[in-house]
């Protein structure tokens, strides 16, 4: 039976726009290696192998598919260490969108302070938590993803002590709701909202982590779906699909 893998845009773009370092990643931290698999036909060969059952037994058919998933890469976290690692992401990433929205009923576009305090208070709680998640990781892509998103505070760190928000020897972040209350109205948004805010970078990074664990938790399920297509529901969050 002939296999087809179907995506709704050519992924390369992402690549192309953006830029890479090393050969193996791009500046938003995203390993190269499943996307290579994916454009080289890894996943079709692996599916033509399955259902090639007229050319192999069932015993020679199981042991070829194992070689050829380990060659590919196993997963690398546990179910309940990928449910964490999404858990996290996505409360990041709502956590990044109520800061980073210009609507008018947004929270920074209010005049409510309290509302403001407690939004700030969520993000920074939110990207504690995701660092802590990550800790309890083996996905090399998910730990390069992290390390970039920490990186990325340092370069914003002036702006973040601008407007109360630290960062510790543990690279978490801390919130002086004090100082938050002092800071200009202006440096608030110009660190959350925009293409070239921390926020955004830092809602990029969650939506990376989260595609990985997907990834990696459908590598543990089987990646294929029934019709044997390849199931791009992983690809999913405001961001990432976003960029696609």
């Amino acid at each position: 039976m002939g296999i087809q893998i179907q995506s709704k845009q050519d992924y390369s773009m992402l690549f192309n726009s953006m830029g890479g370092s090393k050969g193996s990643s791009n500046m938003l931290g995203i390993n190269l290696s499943d996307y290579s698999a994916i454009k080289s036909g890894s996943y079709g060969k692996l599916m033509k192998a399955y259902y090639g059952r007229n050319k192999t037994s069932d015993s020679e058919e199981v042991s070829q598919l194992a070689d050829q998933k380990n060659t590919f890469g196993a997963s690398s976290d546990s179910a309940k260490v990928n449910q964490s690692l999404q858990s996290s992401a996505g409360k990041l990433s709502s956590a990044t969108d109520a800061l980073s929205s210009t609507q008018k009923d947004a929270v920074l576009s209010g005049t409510d302070e309290e509302a403001k305090q407690k939004a700030v208070q969520s993000f920074v709680d939110e990207y504690n938590g995701m660092i802590d998640a990550s800790k309890q990781s083996n996905n090399k892509n998910v730990l390069s993803t992290v390390s970039s998103m920490t990186d990325l505070a340092k370069v914003y760190q002036k702006s973040l002590n601008n407007i109360g928000i630290t960062i510790g020897e543990d690279k978490k972040l801390s919130f002086d709701k004090e100082a938050f209350a002092k800071a200009d109205t202006q440096k608030v948004t110009n660190v959350f909202q925009g293409a070239g805010s921390f926020g955004y970078g830092v809602s990029l990074k969650a939506s990376m982590v989260n595609v990985y664990a997907k990834s990696d938790a459908a590598k543990q399920s089987g990646l294929y779906g029934n019709n044997a297509q390849f199931d791009a529901t992983m690809l999913t969050g405001n961001t990432f699909t976003d960029l696609f």
